[in-house]
């Protein structure tokens, strides 16, 4: 008896989560976030967009949501408190004090029509350095299963923003394949000491030590948000197979909307059986 109704619950659980999936995959929200840089003035309106559109052969009814996001950065006078996350202070701001929906957050959307939305956002009274929303779309397809989507919203105060991020160090990780090395791996240790939330863009260099000549460039993209203060690891992928000599091998960031950068590089070798040798003259 016990057997037959776990195998209801589970039947229903995967039915449950299929259909979920269905009606997902019927309806998009774009962008899937948004990050804003606005500056602290109250008598000022800033603006963003997104989209939703309905990719499916049904009619379907949408129902939007503003929450406060996770993150909500208070400024305060001591530094190592500046960009404090306490769950409290998304209780104490209320949403609707800085961020709006133009327009009604019930609507209709026939097959294959697209909606574009626009958000109005007002600095809050209070000093904050970052504030973040949830927005919250409910997909009623006219069944009794309704599907979520949900997207945030980072909204950083100009004046009020102290980024600030740099390379500790970075490791290069090689592979062996038979009597062949190459580096398939990038270890990647940064501090952030900032009070906003950071998105760096990572690029890595290889260089001839001799001639400075530049062997590989390899865009490692958008890494990971950091959200908290202290140190940030990062793992990514690479694929680099050199030929015996002397290398330099800088690791080149940007942040904080991609203005400010950081960067650093370490020495190394390889020798004629192929071997990596690092931190080596």
């Amino acid at each position: 008896m016990v057997r037959r109704w776990y195998l209801i619950i589970l039947w229903i659980l995967v039915i449950s989560t299929y259909l979920n999936a269905y009606l997902n995959a019927k309806v998009f929200v774009s962008p899937s976030y948004s990050e804003l840089l606005i500056n602290k003035d109250r008598t000022k309106k800033y603006v963003t967009y997104y989209t939703i559109g309905n990719t499916g052969d049904k009619e379907v009814k949408i129902y939007i949501t503003l929450n406060n996001g996770p993150y909500n950065f208070k400024i305060s006078s001591s530094k190592t408190q500046s960009n404090e996350f306490a769950k409290k202070l998304s209780d104490k701001l209320s949403i609707s004090e800085w961020l709006k929906l133009e327009g009604t957050n019930k609507f209709a959307l026939a097959p294959k029509e697209k909606k574009r939305l626009t958000f109005y956002i007002t600095p809050p009274e209070e000093d904050y350095s970052e504030i973040s929303a949830y927005l919250s779309f409910t997909v009623d397809k006219g069944s009794m299963i309704k599907s979520g989507i949900t997207v945030p919203l980072y909204v950083i105060i100009n004046e009020n923003a102290e980024p600030y991020m740099e390379i500790k160090n970075f490791e290069l990780i090689t592979n062996r394949s038979g009597d062949s090395y190459s580096i398939n791996k990038i270890k990647i240790k940064l501090k952030n000491d900032s009070n906003v939330h950071l998105r760096p863009k990572a690029k890595l260099i290889i260089k001839e030590r001799t001639d400075n000549k530049i062997i590989k460039e390899i865009d490692l993209g958008v890494l990971a948000p950091t959200f908290e203060r202290g140190d940030i690891f990062y793992l990514e992928n690479v694929d680099i197979k050199l030929d015996k000599g002397k290398y330099i091998a800088k690791l080149e960031m940007k942040y904080f909307f991609y203005r400010k950068e950081t960067e650093k590089a370490i020495k190394f070798e390889i020798d004629r059986k192929g071997r990596y040798i690092f931190n080596r003259e």
